[in-house]
């Protein structure tokens, strides 16, 4: 499906970010001759991904990075799974967002080691506390997954990236 970036602005859009002028270069971009105007307008790219119904109004499609919002915190996943990823037990990790009225930052994680991978089972909790405490000395809390699942591949799409929609449900074991 056709998709857009969405860019938001009008008399109440921020000049900018306070002393981020990169960030506000990346992020904010002047528009000039827009509706017949001959003065310039800001718009600030969101960094959301959207397509127009046919009666016009915008279906939200989701990020176009994998930044996300959890309890008022903006947070790139791609940052958490890189650190767990640099865990030497660790292959590959899928940072997300469980679905569901307590949401929750989860970890997908792939082993290294096979024959630790045919326990994971039995060492995915273990696993995953070693993890918590060391992930928790490199990321702010508020980043630091509160579970993770250990699973033996990761689902891929067609182009060969992980499958976010196809991983297998997350339990919370209470």
């Amino acid at each position: 499906p056709m998709y857009s970036s969405l860019y938001i602005g009008g008399l109440g859009l921020s000049p900018g970010y306070l002393n981020r002028e990169d960030l506000t270069a990346e992020r904010f971009v002047e528009l000039l001759g827009f509706g017949g105007s001959t003065q310039p307008m800001i718009l600030y790219k969101t960094g959301d991904r959207v397509r127009y119904r046919e009666n016009g109004t915008l279906d939200f499609l989701g990020r176009l990075d994998n930044q996300i919002k959890l309890r008022g915190f903006r947070i790139e996943l791609g940052e958490i799974e890189a650190r767990l990823a640099q865990h030497p037990d660790i292959a590959q990790a899928v940072a997300l967002v469980t679905n569901g009225e307590n949401p929750q930052l989860v970890a997908y994680l792939t082993l290294t080691n096979e024959a630790i991978a045919s326990e994971a089972s039995q060492l995915g909790n273990e696993l995953c506390q070693q993890l918590n405490t060391w992930v928790g000395q490199q990321l702010p809390t508020y980043m630091v997954p509160t579970g993770c699942k250990v699973i033996e591949t990761f689902p891929l799409t067609p182009n060969g990236k992980v499958d976010r929609r196809a991983l297998p449900p997350f339990e919370q074991s209470h």
